[in-house]
């Protein structure tokens, strides 16, 4: 198993749980989901050079080229501000 990977791994278990922890509390703690609307995005692709542990795939590059991998980003717009429709 690739260590760098594994790290790479836990972190990303840790911010989802944290952020499911945060919108449970702006839902039920501070009732405030209704007037919210919440914004999540990456600046670009993940770094895959010199034994970093992201995987840009099925883009081609990463991080500081000008291929997809290192262009794109993924993002996404929610909250309870937002029309149902």
């Amino acid at each position: 198993p690739n260590y760098n990977r594994s790290v790479k791994a836990a972190m990303m278990r840790v911010l989802d749980d944290t952020i499911g922890k945060i919108i449970d509390a702006i839902k039920n703690k501070y009732n405030l989901w209704d007037d919210l609307v919440l914004i999540w995005s990456t600046d670009n692709g993940g770094p895959i050079y010199h034994n970093e542990a992201a995987s840009n795939w099925p883009l081609r590059g990463g991080k500081a080229t000008l291929w997809e991998g290192g262009l794109r980003g993924d993002a996404f717009i929610t909250g309870g501000y937002l029309n149902k429709n």
